[in-house]
């Protein structure tokens, strides 16, 4: 018989702090992976407007910098077989623990890891801002890190680490953390996600497929008006 996973009431409380860890891929929370269904053109709308955008004030980033090869505007193109991947690796998570706290485990982890239709990256000579379709994470280049202020209101600490071809970006919150490492493929991006936290039997580990948008698309809705 699988031995399961036995919380006590105290880590039952802090795993359902988890959705502080922000998350950027998609799963549903409370849904089975066959009811998945994409957003409407008018939820992409309603979305996109709804995210602030930074003001970068610091000098252009320099044309060697690690960092300019990343700038631009990727579209998620895994589709359902990466959302229904991430689904199966959350309802595994979810069942090695007791019947009592599995509903709680499948539904946080799942809210917490909702997948970007978009992201966007931008930078100046010392700021990283990485923009999703609901809000940003900015933290400067030189690897200093920021409180961020997740969803639950608890404080982590963010940085980013950025090298020719990848960018490593780390979450870190009380005895649990994050890790988004960006890879560039070409004009691929994907995405390798790594959660752990003393709470959980072991890590989430999944990745997601982006691919680059044209400049010339990008550009198509301003040069419309």
């Amino acid at each position: 018989m699988r031995r399961q996973y036995q919380p006590t009431l105290r880590n039952l409380l802090t795993i359902a702090a988890m959705s502080a860890v922000v998350g950027t891929t998609s799963c549903f929370a409370g849904t089975d992976a066959s009811d998945l269904q994409a957003a409407t053109p008018d939820d992409e709308v309603a979305t996109a407007a709804a995210v602030p955008v930074v003001e970068l004030t610091a000098p252009p980033v320099a044309e060697e910098a690690p960092i300019k090869a990343f700038i631009g505007t990727y579209k998620h193109t895994g589709g359902m077989p990466e959302q229904r991947a991430l689904w199966g690796k959350i309802e595994s998570m979810a069942n090695s623990f007791n019947f009592f706290a599995r509903g709680i485990v499948k539904d946080k982890l799942a809210a917490s890891n909702q997948i970007a239709k978009e992201i966007r990256i931008e930078a100046d000579s010392e700021t990283l801002v990485i923009y999703f379709d609901k809000g940003n994470q900015t933290a400067p280049l030189d690897g200093s890190s920021v409180k961020f202020k997740a969803v639950n209101g608890e404080n982590m600490d963010m940085s980013f680490k950025v090298e020719r071809g990848k960018i490593e970006q780390t979450f870190v919150g009380n005895a649990k953390g994050r890790v988004n490492t960006y890879e560039l493929q070409g004009d691929k991006l994907v995405l390798h996600v790594s959660i752990k936290a003393a709470q959980l039997p072991k890590e989430l580990a999944y990745d997601l497929t982006y691919e680059r948008v044209p400049a010339a698309t990008e550009a198509a809705p301003t040069a419309a008006k």
